[in-house]
């Protein structure tokens, strides 16, 4: 596997352990901050609707401008909201975090798909995608036990603070990466 590959899986790998660490406990903090079920069902519903619109306008966009500079726009976002949610006082701040954090799925997700498959060859595709699901798959796992690990002892205010430093930790990863070289300017 080429360096441009590692670097791609290791650093959305970073970004999916971080998402994954809230997944198992998202509902009970939204309970906590006196949400019902289908207000916690609401808050899944804003984040996928907006990424769903919003991802595929961004893939026309991730075909013509710079890929590593859409991902680290994207993983920005996301990081941010992570970080913000500690101020979360409301579900109108939620929801607006959920479209915040579905933006800038929809925003890195086509640019990194775009380079990922580029960085490929032909004749093992399938094995590197296969690569991708292991490093997807692993993140939830080891994501899920250390957001629930983290949650059970020391609070919400602690996982956010600690996906938001994943998030930006695989910005500045990607940023720096002399291996993603920018094909155009955004």
């Amino acid at each position: 596997m080429n360096s441009k590959l590692k670097v791609l899986l290791y650093t959305n790998g970073l970004l999916l352990l971080a998402s994954s660490m809230l997944g198992p406990v998202y509902a009970l903090f939204l309970n906590g901050k006196g949400a019902n079920l289908l207000e916690a069902s609401l808050a899944m519903f804003i984040f996928s609707l907006v990424a769903g619109i919003t991802t595929f306008f961004m893939g026309k966009i991730a075909d013509k401008k710079n890929p590593k500079t859409i991902m680290v726009i994207g993983y920005t976002l996301i990081g941010l909201a992570f970080f913000l949610y500690n101020f979360a006082d409301s579900l109108f701040v939620i929801y607006a975090l959920q479209v915040l954090i579905g933006l800038g799925e929809a925003i890195y997700s086509p640019a990194f798909d775009k380079l990922y498959t580029q960085s490929m060859s032909k004749k093992n595709a399938g094995e590197v995608w296969g690569a991708w699901e292991l490093s997807n798959y692993f993140s939830q796992s080891i994501g899920a036990v250390i957001g629930g690990y983290l949650s059970y002892h020391y609070g919400f205010k602690i996982i956010f603070t600690f996906i938001a430093i994943l998030c930006f930790l695989a910005t500045i990863w990607v940023y720096k990466s002399k291996e993603l070289v920018p094909e155009t300017t955004l």
